[in-house]
């Protein structure tokens, strides 16, 4: 007979070796508590039978604050009605120490069938269940369930993909199943932070990042190419995945905010409500640039304005324009956009000497080099963050956005405090 306090699931049965059992459903995020029998969140665990708390503070970090939030938020912005895009989340795994009751919908074990059935999951005290991966992204869909602001039918959104891990015969003990944790978690290969980018769609920046890659004026003059560091010699495209998602964070959110992927803020200005307006804003700041520079000078890939600091300068004026400058501030957006295109952009440019860097010189001959006018060509040597600190104010200068920024500078850290001068 059937164990009375257990529920049926409908499930998918499988097997790693002789000992281990798995079961593949799908619960909804109100659902998760229910089957284990007690909430999984980090600020639950104090409330737990000694043995759950203790694997849970030996396997699970506690989920911060910031993981909590980013999860609610791709929930509400990827899985929604109104999301703009297609979002999902792997599967959650859950672990449980006694042997699984399956029921098949068919006798016949030559069938593909046979492995479809009912699970009669035990819910006894004896029976410990306990979350081994997806902590995160439960506790991301409690939060957003708990909400009192919105309602929110989180349920009708999405249902988590389960894969239950049971012995085959006899019972094991929590910590056994905690060497499943281990090894989910440890016995694989970190891909390159390129690969990451690259592979991530659930963040917003990151899909601007793509929309402005396949947008008409970066093709017509190259593309942008995925993964790559920086452009190889044999690259025909103009700028590299991850510094272009360095100018799109810059050109959404400010400085602070492109200076590390990790950064996040409380109040950003690209939403997936606005996220087309900002799109088409960013596009047309972009070709209206390239326009104005003609198509020879725009796509000199060893011009500084496609260089990673280039570019995140030009990110961090489109910011100024934007999102920092008054609407009262007499500026015109096409007078700033002029002037930016008359910047001499070029490595021979003599302003760049002493700001960004020493003269370059042959590196056989030792000579300074030089072009058919005898400027000198710079050789970018100082820090990344100073380098682009000294051609954000001089940048600002040359477009006339320096004098409207006022008060509404930006705070900067010591090192750009140097090279700004000030």
């Amino acid at each position: 007979m059937l164990n009375p306090l257990s529920i049926p699931i409908g499930a998918v049965k499988g097997f790693f070796g002789r000992e281990l059992t798995t079961f593949q459903t799908q619960i909804r995020p109100d659902q998760v508590v229910q089957i284990l029998s007690h909430d999984p969140r980090s600020k639950n665990w104090k409330n737990l039978a000694a043995d759950l708390r203790k694997m849970y503070e030996y396997l699970q970090r506690k989920t911060t604050r910031d993981r909590r939030e980013s999860t609610a938020e791709y929930i509400e912005q990827r899985l929604a009605p109104e999301a703009i895009t297609i979002g999902a989340f792997p599967a959650i795994c859950i672990g449980m120490v006694r042997p699984g009751t399956f029921k098949p919908i068919t006798e016949d074990e030559s069938s593909p069938l046979a492995a479809v059935g009912t699970l009669h999951l035990e819910l006894s005290d004896s029976n410990r269940r306990i979350i081994l991966d997806g902590l995160a992204r439960v506790t991301g869909a409690l939060e957003v369930l708990e909400r009192s602001d919105r309602d929110l039918r989180v349920g009708d959104w999405f249902s988590f993909p389960v894969t239950i891990y049971a012995p085959t015969r006899d019972a094991v003990t929590l910590e056994q199943l905690g060497q499943l944790f281990h090894d989910f978690n440890f016995l694989q290969t970190p891909v390159s932070a390129n690969q990451a980018i690259a592979l991530d769609k659930s963040d917003l920046y990151i899909q601007l990042t793509n929309a402005l890659g396949r947008s008409e004026t970066l093709k017509r003059n190259g593309g942008m190419e995925e993964r790559a560091a920086s452009l190889g010699t044999k690259s025909t495209a103009i700028v590299v995945q991850r510094v272009l998602l360095r100018f799109v964070r810059g050109a959404t959110e400010g400085r602070k905010f492109q200076e590390s992927n990790l950064s996040r803020t409380d109040t950003p200005n690209l939403s997936s409500n606005n996220f087309r307006d900002i799109q088409k804003r960013l596009e047309e700041f972009i070709a209206a640039f390239a326009d104005r520079m003609g198509a020879e000078r725009f796509k000199d890939r060893d011009s500084l304005h496609l260089s990673a600091p280039g570019w995140q300068v030009l990110g961090l004026v489109f910011h100024d324009i934007n999102f920092r400058l008054d609407d009262r501030v007499p500026i015109r957006h096409a007078e700033v956009l002029d002037r930016l295109a008359q910047i001499d952009w070029s490595r021979y440019n003599p302003d760049w000497i002493g700001m960004l860097g020493e003269p370059e010189r042959h590196p056989v001959t030792q000579q300074v080099i030089t072009d058919e006018r005898g400027r000198q060509r710079v050789a970018i040597s100082r820090a990344g963050r100073t380098t682009i600190a000294a051609m954000l104010k001089y940048v600002r200068g040359k477009s006339g956005i320096s004098d409207f920024l006022g008060d509404a500078r930006e705070e900067l850290d010591d090192e750009d405090v140097e090279a700004e001068g000030v």
